[in-house]
């Protein structure tokens, strides 16, 4: 057992008598650290922050314009896709009709060469 003991990791000095000496540790204020530049570019965030909001804003509006477009080309899409079908109605009906009197009419007799 007594080489057991000699390959063990001793034990940490005790570290309360370090904490009794030094000074009490009180936190600092958030800005207290922190350099006049970076404090002046948090209050610079703030002017950021509004204006990501009025991109956001701006950003809604466009989306909003654009959707009413979309609308608007798809009415006219559909306004131009029905004038079509019907006009490709009358125009197979017209050719279902000359077809019709084709197949009616007796045959012509073909000249042989």
């Amino acid at each position: 057992m007594s080489g057991r003991a000699e390959t063990r990791t001793p034990e940490p000095p005790d570290r309360d008598d370090e904490h009794e000496n030094s000074p009490p540790r009180l936190r600092k204020k958030k800005n207290q650290g922190k350099p006049v530049a970076q404090r002046e570019a948090a209050t610079s965030d703030d002017s950021s922050a509004e204006s990501e909001d009025s991109d956001t804003s701006k950003l809604v509006k466009e989306i909003v314009k654009l959707r009413r477009e979309i609308r608007r080309r798809d009415e006219l899409h559909k306004e131009e896709l029905h004038r079509v079908k019907e006009e490709f109605g009358a125009a197979l009906a017209e050719f279902r009709l000359e077809l019709q009197t084709l197949a009616n009419r007796p045959p012509t007799p073909q000249p042989h060469p």
